[in-house]
Formats: structure tokens, sequence, C-alpha cells
């Protein structure tokens, strides 16, 4: 069970790595996968990990 502030911290391990190759390929973001926990939070709050992403 997560108080809020835990819930939070664990919410922030979610990240977005900006990979830029070194041939000529595009720079793309990969994206951590969420855990089962933080999935449901996003579900809850209807949002998505990828906030901010397209």
């Amino acid at each position: 069970m997560h108080s809020f502030t835990s819930l939070l911290a664990d919410l922030a391990t979610i990240c977005a790595s900006h990979i830029q190759p070194a041939d000529d390929m595009p720079t793309f973001t990969k994206f951590t996968t969420p855990t089962a926990l933080q999935h449901h939070a996003f579900e809850l709050l209807g949002l998505t990990h990828r906030l901010g992403y397209k």
C-alpha cells in the first residue's frame, strides 16, 4: 500500500529516453514500461505514462 507521497515517488520512476542512433536513422523516444500499479494509477487519473509525448 502506498501513501500519496510514495505513490508519486513510484510514478516518478517512469522515464523517457531520447535515443540518437549513430547512423542516419532518425531519433526516437523509448519509454519505460509502467508496472501494474503505475498503470492502474494512470488509468484512475485518466492519463497515460506518455503524457506530453506523441
